[in-house]
């Protein structure tokens, strides 16, 4: 009878299991959360996107780590959720459009659009992203830029600044830290 090896230690969870267990969970926790129609929320769109990225960021900081999966998907939760909490679809597809722009404008140069409110008598939201460094060329050949984005909705503003990525081909831009 041939003996079976004994594992040294605890068993590690490969890195991508790891990633896809946080953002199940974190699916689950924001999934439950609809509005008055009876759909998702924005919010808890936000919050589950936002982990998921936060979870994949910090396993590439962190080699793998489950604490760094966890605390990056808890970070990630937490901005995911104010600009889901903040923005509609419309308001973020108008700070997506503004991002874009800013990825290859000037430093500092700001894009803004306003989407006027679907209330009587609000203000409209303003949208504003702008370039906050030069673009850097990463070892994988991706084109990255800081780009800080800036959305006022009822007389609350909210500041971010994301790392978006364009691969070496072009194509589409994506956030990459939150």
């Amino acid at each position: 009878m041939t003996a079976l090896p004994i594992a040294d230690g605890p068993r590690r969870l490969p890195i991508l299991r790891r990633i896809v267990l946080v953002i199940a969970a974190a699916g689950l926790a924001s999934g439950c959360v609809t509005n008055q129609d009876g759909r998702v929320s924005n919010q808890a769109v936000g919050t589950g996107v936002g982990a998921a990225a936060g979870a994949g960021i910090g396993a590439a900081a962190t080699k793998g780590s489950l604490a760094g999966i966890l605390v990056g998907a808890l970070i990630g939760g937490i901005v995911g959720n104010a600009f889901g909490r903040m923005l509609d679809k419309e308001e973020q597809r108008k700070l997506n459009e503004a991002t874009s722009q800013a990825f290859t404008s000037e430093t500092g140069q700001a894009t803004t659009y306003a989407v006027p409110s679907k209330t009587a008598g609000n203000q409209p939201t303003v949208l504003t992203a702008k370039a906050a460094g030069p673009a850097t060329t990463r070892a994988t050949g991706e084109t990255c830029r800081p780009i800080e984005q800036t959305a006022t909705k009822n007389g609350q503003t909210q500041v971010e600044i994301v790392t978006i990525c364009q691969g070496v081909r072009g194509g589409e831009l994506k956030a990459v830290s939150i």
